[in-house]
């Protein structure tokens, strides 16, 4: 399981690094703390498609409450695995972000289904844009989402909380966008190699 996640995680690394330009030019030669500080992001998009994939298997043998419990430790483990779980104040604040991550996440899946049941098209961008944000700040960069004024789900452009709403994308400007845009392609293809890799 663990394993399958950081397949799939690097999957979606590499490419964004092979797509994105500013992320490769982020990237630049790489190194051991970027390399672990990407898959701390791209994993995190892998567990929520798994858990949710699991929990569509089982039905209601999980209460929300044990759900929460289980991706908590879950990720609390993949965190001590990279290495990066001494600070237990800032674990604990990864953790709640994953857990706030994953909540988004199973919005917008939610309401994917439902529009496709209606014949509908379209997506939200509002979980890649959140994951751009986050990939940003792993390369080295600020990051443009305001975490601590940010509330979940977010159901609409405007629930997005920037840092400076003159310039949303921060450094990236439009190039964010089009990492936003790049997201919404890979972590599907990043999770199809996931669930083939575990199988």
């Amino acid at each position: 399981m663990y394993v399958s996640w950081c397949h799939g995680a690097t999957i979606l690394s590499n490419s964004l690094v092979e797509v994105v330009n500013v992320v490769r030019k982020a990237w630049g030669k790489g190194d051991v703390n970027r390399a672990i500080t990407l898959t701390e992001v791209c994993i995190q998009p892998m567990m929520s498609i798994w858990y949710r994939n699991f929990y569509a298997k089982v039905g209601g043998e999980f209460s929300d409450d044990q759900k929460r419990e289980q991706k908590q430790t879950a990720m609390s483990n993949v965190f001590m695995l990279l290495g990066i779980g001494s600070n237990v104040r800032v674990m604990d604040g990864k953790v709640s972000r994953f857990l706030n991550l994953d909540a988004q996440w199973n919005y917008q899946e939610d309401h994917r289904e439902e529009r496709e049941k209606q014949g509908e098209e379209g997506t939200s961008l509002w979980y890649s844009t959140l994951l751009t944000s986050m990939i940003q700040r792993a390369l080295g960069y600020k990051g443009f989402i305001n975490w601590r004024k940010q509330t979940f789900p977010v159901t609409q452009h405007s629930d997005l909380c920037f840092k400076d709403e003159g310039t949303p994308f921060g450094l990236w400007g439009f190039s964010a966008f089009y990492c936003t845009m790049q997201l919404e392609i890979s972590v599907f293809l990043a999770a199809a190699s996931m669930f083939r890799f575990y199988r």
